[in-house]
């Protein structure tokens, strides 16, 4: 009898990722190709060049994979490939891959939605819970609190109204001249920073909303960095450790508030984090504590499988694939949905 194996692609945005999982969802491949040199000099995404980058590296991630799994493509039982949101050019150059050596095969072929990836990238864990349960979901381009009920049924609770959490990130380090990505320097320097030297606003902080806003924060931060530089101030130094720890504080804080407030508006007692957002330090520890403080079992991913992969893209789909679930979204790239 054929051993079942499941390769999955994750091509959403800018980071190439090719998994292969087995039948008691062992990762067998993990293979991510990032894409930060071809952007830093833009700071930030450029999708022209996403997409190219994304037609260079799939076949060489996905013959990685097979390398690392010490297998080759005929002993594939399914495929599954992120079918959206993100970038349609991106998502495109994923799925016709994915359609292409599929359809070679003869194998089935099944489109995830990205936010399901990240809402099912610890579910390899023993201690990922039960449904229901909430799901917090922050990244460049997501902030978003989510019901998971069972049967892959999400009720979408709150989301951001404008910028997300890793968006903020990424500004306030681009303002500092901290270049792109900014998340991961920003948490680094703010260990050695007073976060409480500097307030920034926090919206809906009284509000019983579970919604987000980091616009204003967002404003907040360029507004002080401008001032500070006026009178002279060098950002560099613990006046840089101070302002990337006060920054942090009051992303982290926001989220973590939010979260809390639905697990306790839905009685829920478990509270599960994903996204790239979900390897900064300070909220991790912040969610692992106030869980412990309300009793609230908090899960958080291996950071490696924060950042967008493969790996939740073949958990998601291994669920899928169990539940007996037949696809839900059309095979086709969506840059839109919902």
């Amino acid at each position: 009898m054929k051993k079942f194996l499941l390769l999955a692609i994750e091509s959403s945005c800018d980071d190439t990722a090719v998994a292969i999982i087995d039948e008691n969802s062992c990762v067998l491949a993990d293979i991510v190709y990032g894409q930060n040199i071809a952007h830093a000099p833009f700071g930030g995404v450029v999708p022209e060049i996403a997409s190219r980058e994304h037609l260079q590296q799939i076949p060489q991630a996905v013959a990685a994979a097979f390398e690392a799994a010490h297998i080759k493509a005929q002993d594939l039982c399914a495929i599954a490939v992120t079918s959206g949101p993100g970038l349609v050019g991106s998502l495109l150059i994923g799925v016709q891959f994915a359609r292409g050596l599929a359809q070679s095969l003869g194998i089935p072929l099944m489109g995830i939605h990205h936010i399901e990836g990240h809402l099912m990238a610890s579910s390899a864990s023993e201690e990922f819970p039960r449904e229901p349960f909430i799901a917090l979901i922050a990244s460049g381009g997501h902030s978003a609190l989510y019901l998971c009920h069972g049967q892959c049924r999400y009720e979408l609770l709150g989301e951001t109204k404008d910028d997300a959490a890793g968006e903020a990130f990424d500004k306030s380090a681009k303002l500092l001249g901290l270049g792109y990505p900014g998340g991961r320097v920003i948490d680094e320097l703010a260990q050695k920073g007073d976060s409480l030297l500097f307030k920034f606003p926090i919206a809906f902080r009284t509000s019983k909303s579970v919604d987000y806003s980091f616009s204003g924060l967002k404003t907040s931060f360029r507004l002080l960095v401008q001032k500070l530089q006026a009178e002279g101030h060098d950002l560099s130094g613990q006046l840089l450790f101070d302002l990337c720890a006060s920054v942090q504080k009051a992303v982290v804080d926001a989220l973590v508030a939010k979260a809390f407030l639905a697990c306790e508006q839905q009685n829920i007692k478990h509270l599960v984090l994903g996204g790239g957002v979900a390897a900064n330090s300070a909220l991790r520890a912040a969610a692992l504590a106030q869980g412990k403080k309300r009793g609230i079992q908090v899960l958080v991913p291996e950071k490696a499988h924060c950042t967008d992969n493969a790996v939740m893209i073949a958990l998601a789909a291994k669920n899928r694939l169990d539940l007996g679930l037949v696809q839900e979204f059309k095979l086709n790239a969506n840059a839109s949905l919902g």
